[in-house]
């Protein structure tokens, strides 16, 4: 039989029905889209490996998003209760009880941090979004009080928070857990609505199809670009910053273009997110298995930050050497509005080490390995 081959395209081997079934659901999946801030045209659609193999279309198949939603709860805290980004909390467990607040869940949720760790330390929003820290995301829903105004704020930029899946259960839930990304939407919802964050503040509605003609030329139909103000401007450049800070210091991928992004992982590694930004475009990107029980055994190698940030890595330089004048690596960022600077004037610098991490720390003999493996095989791929 003919199995799929990631260098050939395919090859015929001798295999029996279950091991090439086995062979195929081990391989990782990518969905990837890739989409103009400003216009809303998308200008990338990857739904997986090969069609000829693989008919499931992962831009729009549903999953978790993990942390790509903690963007949105940290606008809901500065503009909803005038939390600053500067402000600091600390990083200890925290627990939404039963009737706490407007929240709906019916038992006490207390999520812990993806290591385990809580430090006891003080984070402000810089260093609780770029070491992406549950507690500190559980601390401001807290203060919020209610999962509904963060439910608003995804309804504004497309997500929709009335929308049912076929079992009849919101794809946005009524339940605190959504911010920490236990929702199900789709690579296209999340990535369309990380465009508000390119284009300050104003969320743009993604177009496919520009327009339909005939044969002598007329316009049968004309996509309108349809456009919504969803963040006020100042907290958008402040939440755009936080982003840009993710992708600077130690953690660069050393682009030409301005870019910024936020990571996501799923509970047992089965999905791997990131949705990075440049001026110009905004690109999704979902790594897994074909079924959702297929995952990673390992944290340290199946976090979005190993699995999906290099697809985007390797994509904007592609770009970037691009002759053809599809892609402008020398476009900027809106220029933040008045009151920005003195928002953002942290005392710590934003991008340096947070103290956690500057007393060095021994990482198992079999963590040192797989991490050298994963950084190995991105050089050769």
């Amino acid at each position: 039989m003919n199995i799929f081959d990631h260098i050939q395209g395919s090859r015929n081997v001798h295999m029996s029905p279950i091991d090439s079934v086995k062979y195929h659901a081990q391989l990782l999946q990518t969905g990837m889209v890739a989409i103009d801030p400003h216009t809303g045209h998308v200008k990338c659609w990857n739904g997986g490996l090969d069609y000829q193999y693989f008919h499931y279309d992962h831009v729009l198949s549903r999953r978790s998003v993990g942390s790509t939603l903690k963007p949105f709860l940290y606008t809901v805290a500065m503009t909803n209760k005038g939390i600053k980004p500067c402000d600091q909390f600390q990083d200890i467990p925290y627990t939404i009880h039963k009737g706490e607040g407007d929240f709906k869940n019916k038992e006490p949720w207390k999520p812990e941090n993806a290591t385990k760790i809580n430090t006891t330390l003080n984070y402000n929003l810089y260093h609780g979004l770029l070491y992406s820290k549950n507690s500190i995301t559980v601390k401001l829903l807290k203060e919020i009080g209610s999962v509904e105004p963060l439910r608003d704020l995804f309804n504004e930029v497309g997500i929709s928070k009335y929308e049912k899946l076929p079992n009849g259960r919101l794809a946005v839930p009524q339940e605190p857990s959504v911010s920490l990304g236990a929702v199900d939407i789709t690579l296209l919802q999340l990535t369309a609505a990380y465009t508000t964050f390119a284009n300050n503040g104003v969320f743009t509605k993604p177009i496919l199809i520009k327009s339909i003609r005939d044969k002598e030329g007329k316009i049968l139909y004309k996509a309108e670009i349809s456009t919504k103000t969803a963040i006020k401007p100042l907290y958008n450049a402040i939440m755009l910053d936080m982003l840009i800070n993710n992708e600077s210091g130690q953690f660069s991928m050393h682009l030409k273009s301005q870019n910024g992004g936020k990571t996501g992982t799923t509970d047992d590694q089965c999905d791997g997110w990131f949705v990075g930004l440049t001026p110009d475009l905004v690109v999704g990107i979902w790594t897994g298995g074909d079924d959702k029980w297929i995952r990673f055994i390992r944290e340290d190698v199946g976090q979005g930050y190993f699995t999906a940030r290099p697809v985007f890595e390797k994509f904007i330089k592609k770009l970037e050497k691009n002759k053809s004048g599809i892609f402008n690596p020398s476009a900027k960022f809106p220029a933040p509005p008045e009151g920005f600077k003195a928002l953002t004037n942290c005392q710590k610098i934003k991008t340096e080490l947070h103290p956690e991490f500057l007393k060095p720390k021994k990482l198992p003999e079999d963590s040192i390995r797989s991490i050298k493996i994963v950084s190995d095989s991105l050089l050769v791929n």
